[in-house]
């Protein structure tokens, strides 16, 4: 079956004008994802390095309450929530069919008031509504997978073309679409000048799920604007 599916695209990146090395390399790639798949749907690929836990009803029921309030705002259905014991100040968004999952930082929900929260939860469910977590949750799932195995020697080829279809203001756009549900763009951008004062990097940020957070590493796959550009747009909205 892969190799029945693997030489017709062959043949069509070379009638669309594509180098013929160039499309070998995408129909053994696509061959070895076809006959190498994995166990895993993208999502659960992605989380399973994530060590975190349920928020406690208690103890974090403040995110609980604006989760489930910005979630019928947004029409996102209700996510699953996972709170990482990390003193980092991020959070990011995981989604695949199967579902959607927010995973906060301990320290992002003890350094924001809830304003400031509730400007970051908006952002966190409007990238899955948007389709934006999806697409970088199977990102995350197809470079992890090319990290290591028959994929290996391909993954600079498949990291290339797989972060083309990231829109260059990805993050300018979520932040816009997030003061659009809070109507409160001062919020946001007031969160976001908290989190810079402290650790933005949680201890299980790896390279393939970087572009994932709210405020992604300066290398990650995925370009980011600076967060002070994105605090300034903010401010001029």
């Amino acid at each position: 079956m892969a190799l029945a599916l693997a030489i017709p695209l062959v043949v069509l990146l070379l009638l669309l004008g594509w180098p013929w090395f160039i499309g070998i390399v995408v129909a053994i790639v696509v061959a070895a994802v076809l006959v190498f798949p994995t166990t895993k749907q993208p999502a659960a690929n992605v989380l399973s390095a994530i060590n975190g836990r349920p928020p406690n009803e208690m103890a974090h029921a403040r995110l609980v309450n604006l989760v489930e309030g910005l979630s019928l705002s947004t029409g996102v259905v209700e996510p699953e929530v996972i709170v990482l014991d990390d003193a980092a100040r991020n959070a990011m968004t995981v989604a695949d069919p199967s579902g959607v999952t927010l995973v906060i930082t301990q320290g992002l929900v003890e350094a924001l008031d809830r304003m400031q929260l509730e400007g970051v939860v908006a952002e966190l469910l409007v990238r899955a509504k948007d389709g934006d977590a999806e697409l970088g949750t199977e990102v995350a799932s197809l470079v992890d997978r090319c990290s290591s195995g028959v994929l290996k020697p391909f993954s600079s080829f498949v990291v290339g073309r797989s972060t083309a279809l990231f829109d260059e203001d990805r993050d300018l756009l979520a932040d816009q679409a997030a003061v659009g549900v809070t109507r409160y763009p001062p919020a946001l951008a007031s969160a976001f000048a908290t989190l810079r004062s402290g650790s933005l990097q949680p201890s299980c940020a790896t390279p393939s799920n970087a572009h994932l957070w709210l405020v992604p590493h300066p290398t990650a796959l995925v370009p980011s604007h600076p967060l002070d550009l994105r605090i300034d747009v903010l401010e001029e909205i």
